[in-house]
């Protein structure tokens, strides 16, 4: 956002300088003058000098210019953000298969709504997104430093450790919300952190929580059999509350408890 900001701001103040010159070259007032089609023009096209013309008496033909014409080609200019922060925002959704037995998970589906105010290129905008949910990706389902009992990194290389590649990755859809962001001249935010939004620890099953990363098949294996145990458990408890072995009212929160995993996960 900050680096957009400060080239549409240079540019602005080049455009004005080229302005000037083609002003004091044709004599005529700024006011007449406009660019369009690679030169500064008249406004009844009677006269126009080219970029290259303006570019070549800038940098090779000082001398033909009026004196004291700023004719320096190179502009420059700082820009303060108008807040701290200037951050997009959005929402993401996963569709995802997950086998029961040995818990694997496999993404099938990805989507992406994201504002990150106005978008110059949206190809380039929306595969920086894509990037980011690889990202989310890894993290959840792949990475890890691992480490032996004496704290040695037993993964510190690409052939050890675990990234996701493109096989591992979903279709990811991705839509864009243009809300221009106050106090900016190009009303945009930055769009780096956009694909890092509601990222992809979202992948476990209903009920239950990603307490540990990346979501390997026996943190999930051991997370299916504490809620199996505990749905065992409400049930048996049901059922001697229904046969009259257990007073209805006793152990209620016990009861609470145990039927419900107590691994939870916030899920779409």
């Amino acid at each position: 956002m900050v680096g957009g900001e400060a080239a549409l701001t240079a540019a602005n103040a080049l455009r004005e300088r080229l302005l000037d010159l083609a002003s004091a070259l044709l004599k005529v007032e700024r006011g007449a003058l406009d660019l369009a089609g690679g030169a500064v023009r008249e406004n009844d096209g009677a006269r126009s000098l080219s970029f290259a013309e303006l570019g070549g008496m800038m940098h090779f033909r000082q001398h033909l210019l009026p004196a004291g014409m700023a004719a320096n080609p190179m502009v420059w200019a700082n820009v303060v953000p108008a807040a701290a922060y200037l951050v997009a925002n959005g929402i993401q959704a996963s569709l995802i298969e997950l086998d029961p037995d040995s818990g694997f998970i496999k993404p099938l589906r990805h989507w992406v709504v994201e504002d990150c105010g106005r978008v110059i290129n949206p190809l380039l905008a929306g595969e920086q997104i894509r990037g980011g949910v690889v990202q989310g990706l890894g993290a959840a389902l792949f990475e890890e430093c691992r480490y032996d009992e004496r704290g040695q990194l037993q993964n510190a290389t690409l052939a050890d450790y675990l990234v996701p590649m493109a096989a591992d990755m979903p279709d990811i859809v991705v839509e864009h919300v243009h809300t221009p962001a106050p106090g900016t001249l190009l009303g945009a935010n930055g769009i780096g952190e956009a694909g890092t939004h509601r990222r992809f620890c979202r992948v476990p099953q209903r009920g239950q929580r990603c307490a540990a990363l990346p979501w390997r098949r026996d943190r999930r294996n051991s997370v299916h059999a504490r809620a199996h145990s505990a749905r065992v458990a409400a049930r048996a408890m049901k059922a001697e509350v229904a046969a009259g072995k257990r007073l209805p009212g006793a152990r209620r929160d016990s009861l609470r408890s145990n039927a419900k995993p107590r691994c939870r996960v916030n899920h779409f």
